[in-house]
């Protein structure tokens, strides 16, 4: 091991752990840990720490806090003994543990296999980096090596990734676009800036290797159903507006209509094969994933409404790319963000598109039904891609909006990072938010005032239904009495399964103005002001 650990103690089949010595003897210097746990995934690895706590914390009689110490993994992972002998007895000793915890007979076997490797990837210790007599230089000398070190550990985790998922699809076409610049980007970004935790670094692997697998699979079907190249997308329905305005909701209600398609989030997360083949094991993959993060963020779904079969935004469909504001939703990537904010994202519609046809060749309808509020800051290539488009834009005050999606962001960038900035995501999200109105607002004008809906936040909230029902009015339809019980039946149900009240303070974020918005404040009758505080329904404000 490459890495220094201190010396633990193992009596009786157990690990000795007090509680003066559990932060020196397990917190320092497992680093590099999450490289031989990510093919459990998120949800393994909350697994292992269930199990690490059992073993280590409670023998101990350490107070153990569940989800806390979930987001603190580093804090209560494994050491392997070195001599085989004690390490045997562990495990022994423990099996019980591991088979309740881990009913997978492949995870159980990828436990035993990692557990005695821990530090592989952790830079090497040195004492003298603690030494207060070490020289300025000296000290510089080992940030240089340090650096070169991690480019070369970079490096080899992107070959690694890639070839991870060539090896678990055994495909290696990934079909055509550009990719690698993007995701090498991305990669670069998080591990320079991303401050990501162990369950980050090991979300974010597990994520990049889930969307190339998707990749690799989109592809192969392309080729072994013709039929998907040639399914037509016409005049599909974007659901658009700042978030936190409703537009979750309203999808959702129009989703209900057996005449449109929403792609699903069991689709989106496994869009392959075309056909409902083991659709209910997809569907259950999905939900058990949910469930992980609402356990890993249990303010969540007080937050936005999540679900294996509820609809989904489709700006996920765009993540093969790796060209998607998702990531920047989740990771704190400045250098990402800022080269993403600079990129032609055609490429990136014309992969949501093929990404349609693959979902409509297993269901089709009428129209798609779509929404993500990341379309207003790309509209001219969205329409580049779909020039028949047609759009609902619900309008509410930017600074409730910014502050309540401010919120959003800042829990669930918490669960991947312990040094979450509150006032820096606030700025981010008002520049980004000003801006994405700002062009979306130049591309409507050029529209016919036919393809354009528009509504109000407080009447989506204050009636749903009848909100839906002028955006058929508008586009020369009508809400028939049936599609109208559907979407009340919908509304009861995310009623009962949402119900959380989001609060969040406007002070948290320090956004005192918002001038970036005065020219969309006059234009529909918002005034610039703050708000200290405010509290809204998880269905009716997501």
């Amino acid at each position: 091991m490459r890495a220094y650990i201190g010396t633990l103690s193992i009596q009786r089949g157990r690990i000795v752990v007090r509680p003066e010595n559990v932060e020196d003897l397990i917190v320092r210097y497992l680093g590099g840990i999450e490289f031989h746990l990510n093919n459990l995934g998120v949800a393994g690895l909350v697994t292992a720490n269930i199990f690490v706590a059992r073993i280590l914390f409670v023998p101990a009689c350490i107070p153990y806090g569940g989800r806390a110490h979930a987001l603190k993994l580093a804090k209560s992972l494994f050491y392997a003994p070195k001599t085989p002998r004690p390490e045997r007895r562990f495990l022994r000793r423990h099996k019980g543990t591991m088979e309740r915890l881990c009913p997978s007979r492949k995870m159980r076997a990828c436990l035993r296999a990692h557990l005695p490797q821990l530090s592989m990837y952790a830079r090497p210790y040195d004492r003298r980096a603690n030494s207060r007599s070490v020289s300025d230089s000296a000290a510089e000398q080992m940030r240089c090596r340090a650096r070169k070190s991690r480019h070369k550990i970079d490096t080899s985790v992107r070959h690694q990734i890639h070839r991870d998922s060539e090896r678990r699809c055994r495909l290696e076409d990934f079909g055509p676009g550009e990719f690698l610049e993007p995701l090498s980007r991305l990669l670069e970004s998080c591990d320079r800036e991303g401050r990501l935790n162990v369950i980050g670094k090991m979300a974010l692997r597990s994520d990049v290797v889930r969307i190339l697998c998707n990749r690799l699979l989109l592809t192969r079907d392309r080729q072994l159903y013709p039929g998907v190249a040639q399914q037509e997308i016409r005049e599909p329905l974007f659901v658009v507006g700042l978030p936190r305005s409703g537009t979750t909701l309203l999808h959702i209600l129009l989703a209900a209509d057996p005449a449109h398609r929403a792609p699903l989030t069991w689709e989106v997360m496994s869009p392959s094969p075309p056909s409902s083949k083991d659709r209910q094991g997809r569907i259950r993959q999905a939900a058990r994933n949910l469930a992980m993060l609402r356990w890993l963020a249990p303010t969540f779904e007080s937050v936005h409404a999540t679900g294996a079969e509820l609809p989904q935004e489709c700006v996920s469909l765009m993540s093969p790319t790796f060209m998607s504001d998702q990531f920047d939703t989740m990771y704190n990537v400045p250098t990402y963000r800022a080269w993403f904010f600079n990129q032609d994202l055609r490429p990136a519609y014309e992969f949501h598109r093929r990404s349609l046809q693959h979902l409509q060749f297993r269901q089709s309808a009428e129209r798609w039904v779509l929404k993500a509020p990341a379309h207003m800051f790309a509209a001219p290539a969205l329409l580049s891609i779909y020039p028949d488009a047609r759009f609902v834009q619900i309008h509410r005050d930017p600074m409730e909006a910014v502050v309540s999606v401010s919120s959003l962001v800042t829990i669930l960038r918490r669960v991947f990072s312990d040094a979450v900035d509150p006032v820096q995501i606030g700025r981010d999200a008002l520049t980004y938010w000003s801006q994405a109105l700002k062009t979306f607002m130049r591309a409507r004008d050029q529209l016919p005032v036919s393809r354009v809906c528009d509504l109000r936040y407080d009447d989506v909230r204050r009636d749903p239904i009848a909100a839906a029902g002028r955006v058929y009015e508008h586009f020369g339809g009508t809400l028939s009495r049936a599609v109208e019980e559907r979407m009340r039946i919908v509304l009861a149900r995310q009623a009962s399964q949402t119900n959380g009240v989001h609060r969040y303070d406007a002070t948290h974020f320090k956004l005192n103005e918002i001038n970036g918005f005065a020219e969309y404040c006059e234009r529909f009758g918002f005034s610039i002001s703050s708000s200290n505080g405010q509290e809204e329904r998880a269905e009716a404000a997501a």
